[in-house]
């Protein structure tokens, strides 16, 4: 055989064994991103070595042991460059051209083979993941992430690590140890998903479509150890009139505000307290205080009437959800027509407002105390209302049995098909109180109480008092029948 021969042998050879190699060590491919016109680097550490793309199986520089770069393909020179101090290739005046998978070949030491995915964007919002999707799930459970991929890659963004790949065949490769038998794809609708949930599974995570546009979508997976915590049973109610401002009261540092049935995220601060609003239709009207840590919304219209979720990206990762109710008008919104509800300890009181779907809150607490979901299911929050808040399925009403003086206060039913609020004034009394105006019933005869203008005024055998005029005793008992028997007629007993 001539040397040539020889040499066309060797060559095969080695560039064989350099693919086999490849495929052997590419478990973790580092994803590289970049917008159109800037820079992106491949951090793999080479003082002599090739930088390749894949694809095309063609190498696009050659670093010699002596620190001389070759760059071969046309359009890459002047581009491809080699840093002798880090030790690292880079592509300058990026294109959306120069999208795809690359490999940097270390041919001294261990002879280690990096590949890298590079995604080049046509702006810096691309480039940075806008618009994060929020993807729950509990302990035990399973969360799927829906981006329809028929090959591509799963990442952790955090530590930049691939997860999983599947190829364009359908096979799928899962590398960490601890996500192996718990990440799948789904071939039908093309998602990712894992199961077994655990809290650690927490975190941000990336989906790459390596096929037609090279799209790549981030996801927030919040796992949770109970279906209460994951469902965000606690919504907090908030309002404002058109024109005015709504503020959504959780604390953040560094998170995200997203409206909830749309699924997209409305703005993102930044650890470094840099706010960015997405929707052009919330730019201006969206901010964030540096001091009290809240997302509000100024310059309020209708349309704004939604839930909404502010996720802190720092410490527990915690969600909050909110129910913004926007009015038209002043008296809408501060809810002037309160209905009065009046019970006797022991006793129960209802609150009249049909709902199907709806929360029952305590407003100075701004608590929600129960929920009634679209199948019916009723959830008690507060501890000191289990066993006591009920909902009747068939009028559709919130009630409060065995009644005690601090259950006293206003409440808000909120029904969330209709987007209607009501709200009522619980005066609960005891016994002792109801006695007392039997007592002095008996001694004056029956007696008719109504209000005018503020006084409450009683009529018995022909005496009129009024207001203030009435004596101590009787007008302690006018005060009950101002709120037990308003404009009726309690019986001698």
């Amino acid at each position: 055989m001539d040397s040539a021969k020889e040499m066309q042998c060797l060559c095969v050879l080695i560039s064989f064994l350099l693919g086999t190699q490849s495929a052997a060590t590419q478990t973790n491919i580092q994803q590289v991103e970049g917008i159109v016109g800037g820079k992106a680097t491949f951090e793999a550490r080479v003082l002599a070595g090739l930088f390749k793309h894949t694809e095309s199986r063609s190498t696009i520089a050659r670093v010699s042991s002596g620190g001389s770069l070759t760059v071969y393909p046309e359009r890459f020179r002047g581009r491809v460059r080699w840093d002798s101090e880090t030790g690292f290739f880079y592509i300058t005046e990026l294109n959306t051209q120069d999208t795809g998978y690359y490999t940097v070949h270390n041919t001294t030491g261990s002879g280690s083979i990096t590949t890298f995915h590079l995604a080049v964007y046509t702006t810096q919002s691309a480039a940075t993941q806008t618009n994060i999707q929020q993807v729950e799930g509990i302990v035990g459970g399973k969360a799927t992430f829906e981006a329809r991929v028929l090959a591509g890659l799963f990442k952790h963004t955090e530590s930049r690590s691939t997860i999983a790949r599947v190829s364009s065949g359908g096979s799928l490769t899962v590398y960490p140890e601890r996500f192996r038998g718990r990440v799948r794809w789904d071939s039908e609708t093309g998602f990712f998903y894992i199961t077994e949930l655990n809290t650690q599974d927490t975190g941000y995570y990336t989906v790459h479509n390596t096929t037609g546009s090279g799209s790549i979508t981030t996801f927030h997976l919040a796992v949770y150890t109970t279906q209460s915590s994951a469902t965000q049973s606690d919504i907090q109610q908030v309002e404002g009139i058109v024109g005015g401002e709504a503020t959504f009261e959780a604390r953040v540092l560094a998170g995200l505000f997203k409206h909830t049935e749309s699924r997209s995220t409305i703005a993102r601060v930044s650890s470094g307290g840099s706010l960015t609003v997405y929707p052009e239709r919330f730019r201006g009207r969206v901010r964030w205080d540096s001091e009290t840590g809240f997302f509000y919304i100024t310059e309020l219209n209708t349309q704004d009437t939604g839930y909404y979720t502010v996720h802190n990206t720092t410490g527990s990762g915690s969600i909050t959800t909110f129910h913004l109710a926007v009015y038209t008008t002043q008296s809408s919104a501060s809810q002037t027509d309160i209905q009065e509800v009046k019970g006797i300890v022991g006793g129960t009181a209802t609150f009249e407002t049909r709902v199907s779907i709806g929360l029952i809150k305590h407003t100075e607490s701004r608590s929600t105390i129960a929920r009634v979901s679209s199948g019916g299911s009723v959830t008690v929050y507060s501890e000191r209302f289990r066993g006591r808040v009920r909902w009747d399925s068939e009028t559709g009403l919130f009630y409060i049995t065995e009644l005690q003086t601090q259950d006293s206060g206003e409440y808000t039913v909120l029904n969330v098909a209709g987007y209607s609020l009501t709200t009522f004034h619980l005066s609960v009394y005891a016994q002792h109180e109801v006695q007392q105006v039997k007592d002095i019933v008996r001694r004056v005869g029956p007696v008719e109480a109504r209000v005018s203008q503020g006084f409450v005024k009683y009529k018995s055998e022909g005496l009129i008092t009024a207001g203030c005029s009435a004596t101590p005793v009787h007008w302690r008992a006018l005060y009950v029948f101002s709120v037990i028997s308003v404009l009726a007629v309690l019986p001698v007993v």
